[in-house]
């Protein structure tokens, strides 16, 4: 083999060594982009709603404070 063959075949070698390695790259970077979806989405699911809890004794809330309930009357 004369030199320049030599120096050829060498350059594709290592072209396709870089590709090999761009396409695994690739698919390892789009694998832990879906799993931590995955993670995330299993997060949302498992929230859970927490329910309002009365300002007031009588279960009102807040806002609802200008109305005054059939049961009580204003002095």
């Amino acid at each position: 083999m004369t030199h320049p063959e030599m120096a050829r075949m060498l350059i594709n070698e290592r072209q396709r060594d870089l590709l090999r390695q761009a396409e695994t790259s690739r698919v390892r970077r789009f694998a832990r982009k879906q799993r931590k979806a995955q993670e995330a989405r299993a997060h949302a699911v498992a929230v859970v709603p927490v329910p309002r809890i009365p300002d007031f004794v009588d279960g009102t809330f807040r806002e609802d404070a200008e109305t005054v309930p059939a049961a009580r009357t204003a002095a």
